[in-house]
């Protein structure tokens, strides 16, 4: 796989400031990982300025292949995301059963995923209801069912209803 199919299925990460090495590190890994997060190091980096060293190392999804990051910069790739073929197999459209204003309910087929996995936000069905529905916005997760089990979920189609969805679960459970 290609290192732009990895970004299109979101599985490259990048943080400012590399995570402290397990354990487990080489004598080598720990060496780089003081060599490029000893304070010296750091004061020299322009995108950690005004940041504390925990702020700088959390991770964000590389989203395109021009996107570039500098020299010292931690990656975190996944070279075999979790894939989802069973998505190029359904007929998405067949498969939704509501569409209104700030909603959508999809009847999820089994062996495919709601809303993604840390290394493939490509194949979900999320992802395919907003292609089979024409959407400019990409509909979002409000719950999830397990992957081998089909039935059906409510997909937002907007950052607040993800929170009124939510308010209404919470007031069913009675929390």
């Amino acid at each position: 796989m290609f290192v732009a199919d990895l970004i299109h299925y979101g599985a490259v990460f990048y943080a400012l400031v590399c995570p402290r090495p397990p354990p487990t590190a080489t004598p080598e890994q720990v060496k780089l990982f003081k060599q490029y997060t000893a304070p010296s190091a750091l004061v020299n980096k322009t995108s950690i300025k005004g940041k504390t060293v925990r702020e700088g190392q959390k991770t964000f999804r590389i989203t395109h292949v021009d996107q570039l990051v500098e020299t010292g910069t931690y990656l975190r790739v996944h070279v075999h995301p979790k894939r989802s073929p069973r998505c190029y197999e359904i007929d998405w459209k067949s498969r939704i059963i509501v569409v209104a204003d700030s909603y959508v309910v999809l009847d999820k087929p089994a062996g495919t995923s709601v809303g993604g996995t840390t290394d493939n936000i490509e194949e979900t069905c999320a992802t395919f209801a907003t292609r089979a529905l024409g959407l400019t916005s990409p509909l979002r997760t409000t719950h999830q069912i397990d992957n081998c089990t089909e039935g059906c979920v409510v997909l937002a189609r907007t950052k607040e209803y993800c929170s009124v969805f939510h308010g209404k679960i919470r007031v069913y459970m009675g929390t």
